[in-house]
């Protein structure tokens, strides 16, 4: 091979390990905390606030799912029987997160034993609402908090 031949093949290489697939550039990432919170968090005087623990646990992400159109068990969860999830990240034991996903709207529900936990709505009722930008990162922190008394 010549000398032209090697530079060519060195940079043809470099460019190609640089570049990113169309697939990669579609992709956003998401980072975050799942806490678990249960008993009494009323205030009370002269006593420090419980702090939540992080937990390790199961995030589901689903096409962006209305309160109104499922059905919640007794404990307040939601059964999504018949949903697919899109993507699943699991936290490490101190409850930490962080994931790839598809650029696009979600609902993002942590799976629990009896169902789905989600306890924040948008104005339209999609349950536990994120948004993923192509390129983009987003911050999400959840507290796990339906065995929680205020």
């Amino acid at each position: 091979m010549s000398k032209n031949q090697w530079v060519f093949l060195l940079a043809s290489l470099f460019w190609a390990i640089g570049c990113k697939s169309p697939a990669q550039e579609s992709m956003g990432t998401i980072e975050g905390n799942i806490y678990w919170k249960e008993g009494n968090h009323m205030p009370m005087i002269g006593a420090e606030p419980k702090a939540p623990q992080g937990v390790e646990r199961t995030l589901y992400f689903f096409e962006p799912v209305k309160s109104s159109e499922i059905e919640r068990n007794a404990l307040g969860l939601f059964n999504l029987t018949e949903a697919k999830a899109v993507a699943t990240i699991k936290s490490d034991k101190n409850g930490h997160f962080k994931g790839s996903l598809p650029a696009g709207q979600f609902s993002v529900l942590v799976k629990e034993e009896e169902g789905f936990f989600g306890n924040i709505m948008n104005g339209e009722g999609v349950i536990n609402p994120v948004s993923i930008e192509a390129g983009g990162s987003q911050k999400m922190d959840i507290q796990v908090d339906y065995k929680a008394t205020y």
